[in-house]
């Protein structure tokens, strides 16, 4: 199997196994859930960038430390582009348009959409090399800008 490549029973399996870890009590009485629990206990951490200008992406995960592009707080200016960040390991960024729209049960999926990324696909990665990272950055900026090769 391949890590990406999960059945909708296996996801169910995943996420009971989490929530067994958590508190196993949740299985038989529902109870609230902080998602930023969640990210605690995945040993992640949680960052707000504005991510997209058009909210075309909610969330992304650093999966290895290396540098992601992010739009400053005053995108919708005319002739910005976004500005390269490093991000640690175990970094879930969340678009901050989520938050400034006090949208909470959008911000609740997207944060657990990224902490299960984490979960289900870091075992993906630990073999990328430096490389690896700088075409990524090169990939996402090119949604972005058009960059000179290097």
């Amino acid at each position: 199997m391949r890590y990406y490549d999960y059945s909708p029973s296996q996801l169910e399996e995943k996420a009971n196994e989490l929530v067994c870890k958590m508190d196993i009590a949740r299985l038989t009485s529902p109870k609230k859930v902080d998602v930023y629990d969640v990210v605690d206990y995945i040993d992640c951490t949680p960052d707000w960038k504005y991510i997209t200008p058009k909210k075309k992406v909610m969330g992304m995960t650093a999966f290895n430390n290396g540098t992601m592009y992010f739009w400053p707080a005053s995108y919708y200016e005319t002739g910005m582009i976004p500005e390269k960040t490093f991000v640690e390991k175990g970094t879930i960024v969340i678009d901050q348009s989520i938050i400034d729209d006090c949208n909470i049960g959008k911000e609740n999926f997207t944060v657990m959409h990224e902490c299960f990324h984490w979960i289900l696909h870091r075992k993906c990665f630990v073999k990328r090399t430096d490389g690896f990272l700088r075409c990524v950055e090169i990939r996402h900026l090119g949604v972005f800008q058009k960059r000179k090769k290097v």
